[in-house]
């Protein structure tokens, strides 16, 4: 026998920016959120990376590397667009407009498609949002894309981990099958498969659906992801090439 885990009581907000008065305009308060948190760490943390390899001449076999500082500069600018535009486009289309009513509230409040303090962003829409920013610079630049390419390998990983641990972990989402083992860990809203079901009900306060069933233990995937897709891959890139 073992003692299952339960998942740490974390807020999803690291900390909430107070409400500012402009006037008769009021702004917020804006919640600053995990997931919003990991996405600037792992931008951060992947682009520092990029100018290392870019001030490494040895790692293009002593030659000139193709893709410039300035290049990769505006890639970071175009592509925190391209992550937000696209990560919202994602999160609008396949998690807000499939339910009826979540289009009802859209239909009735279409600010809220722009208030990102409150949540939503998709890493799928996000993620086709850095290639086709990057494809568009590699293209007005002449760059081959495949030197972007290069680079984007070795330095992705660093931001999949980032918003597997931080972001889906810390918002206790994207949690794996039921099991016994001690590795399971119980997650809000971790229902039993037989008891899953359909949702019964919309909470407009909290904006999720409520379900029927019985919280059980699940493998923390988001753990074994951020490992597996993001920590192992940077490691062995990083080996391979320098």
């Amino acid at each position: 026998m073992f003692a299952v885990l339960n998942f740490p009581e974390f807020s999803p907000f690291v900390f909430i920016l107070p409400q500012i008065e402009l006037g008769s305009l009021s702004l917020g308060p804006f919640p600053i959120r995990w997931y919003a948190l990991s996405y600037l760490l792992g931008i951060a943390a992947s682009f520092y990376y990029a100018s290392q390899i870019l001030k490494r001449p040895h790692l293009y076999g002593g030659r000139t590397p193709p893709v410039k500082q300035e290049d990769m500069d505006e890639v970071l600018f175009w592509s925190f667009i391209g992550i937000i535009l696209g990560g919202r486009l994602g999160y609008i289309l396949f998690y807000r407009l499939p339910h009826g009513a979540e289009r009802s509230e859209i239909a009735a409040d279409p600010m809220s498609l722009l208030r990102l303090w409150e949540g939503g962003l998709a890493f799928h829409g996000g993620f086709l949002g850095v290639c086709l920013a990057v494809y568009l610079i590699a293209r007005a630049r002449k760059i081959p894309l495949l030197n972007f390419a290069d680079i984007g390998a070795m330095i992705a990983p660093i931001s999949i981990f980032s918003v597997r641990v931080l972001g889906n972990f810390m918002n206790a989402e994207l949690y794996g099958r039921q099991t016994t083992s001690p590795l399971g860990m119980v997650f809000p809203e971790g229902y039993a498969v037989n008891n899953y079901g359909p949702p019964i009900a919309y909470d407009a306060v909290e904006k999720a659906w409520v379900y029927l069933g019985t919280e059980v233990a699940r493998y923390p995937s988001q753990i074994f992801e951020g490992i597996l897709e993001g920590l192992l891959p940077t490691l062995l890139l990083a080996f391979l090439a320098w």
